[in-house]
């Protein structure tokens, strides 16, 4: 990361590497798992190693298949740019929330888990359709269906500073979005336009 981060190396450099990187840790946790007599740590090594196995064979080869986590990559880079506080909630919601709600649906039972996984594969799917209409039928879909003009622009702090201000750590504080300067700027010029006609 911190190569990537000065420009020494690509982010399509970085990809494989990341990739590879995953590998190796989960073949040490199963050689360590060899060690044991127990038969649960063996499978879940082997849990994990085919887990990653798997997630290579989906994203990596196709070469249009690749281009899906690098621009998510570099979205989700943009954003932890521009509003540090986007890393620190991306953190919490992908290492912890996100196992911990699989864990408590698996527990809950199998219906309760099928209807959540299959509720989110059919959203996803849904945006995967809605952004393929968009790109090449623009004419399919409403007026205002047809740009991302529509999706209100992340805050620059989060909500919790909003609420308290006093208490928002510097690290939450970014630099405000490009979306709403662009957005502020025209009213900005109105004003001073107002302004110079009124000092006429």
């Amino acid at each position: 990361v911190p190569l990537v981060g000065i420009g020494a190396v690509t982010l399509e450099q970085m990809y494989p590497l990341t990739l590879g990187a995953n590998i190796g840790t989960t073949v040490t946790a199963f050689l360590a798992a060899l060690t044991t007599i127990e038969v649960t740590g063996v499978q879940i090594a082997l849990v994990q190693l085919l887990f990653n196995v798997s997630g290579i064979l989906v994203w990596f080869p196709i070469p249009f298949m690749r281009r899906v986590p690098l621009r998510l990559a570099r979205e989700l880079g943009k954003q932890a740019a521009q509003r540090r506080w986007v890393a620190f909630v991306y953190v919490i919601a992908v290492f912890f929330c996100v196992p911990l709600a699989l864990l408590a649906l698996s527990s809950a039972g199998p219906v309760a888990l099928y209807t959540v996984v299959g509720t989110v594969l059919l959203a996803v799917l849904a945006f995967v359709v809605y952004e393929a209409v968009r790109r090449s039928r623009p004419h399919w879909l409403p007026r205002a269906l047809r740009t991302y003009e529509w999706v209100p622009a992340p805050p620059s702090a989060p909500p919790w500073c909003l609420w308290a201000p006093y208490w928002c750590p510097p690290f939450c504080r970014g630099t405000p979005s490009r979306l709403h300067a662009s957005a502020a700027a025209p009213a900005a010029r109105h004003r001073r336009g107002a302004h110079a006609a009124r000092a006429a």
